[in-house]
């Protein structure tokens, strides 16, 4: 609901909606979502991040990992 009265709104203000997981990344995509940021995805590159660099990964090499992965995976998440 909220979602669809932001819309109402303001439609050229970009939203970003948070999620559990992604079982309704369509449903938020359709409502109007511009971004769907997944806990469920959030928590497991925090938890990549951490074993990268416990596997003596330098900074810079990670975040070059997980730059790539939300690069890749945000085809899903993003509207555009």
């Amino acid at each position: 609901k909220t979602l669809l009265a932001a819309r109402t709104i303001a439609r050229d203000i970009p939203v970003l909606v948070r999620a559990r997981d992604d079982s309704m990344l369509d449903r938020f995509l359709k409502s109007g979502a511009d971004v769907v940021i997944t806990e469920k995805m959030e928590t497991g590159l925090s938890m990549a991040t951490q074993l990268l660099l416990l596997l003596k990964k330098t900074p810079d090499e990670v975040y070059e990992h997980i730059k790539n992965f939300r690069k890749n995976i945000s085809q899903l998440t993003k509207k555009y």
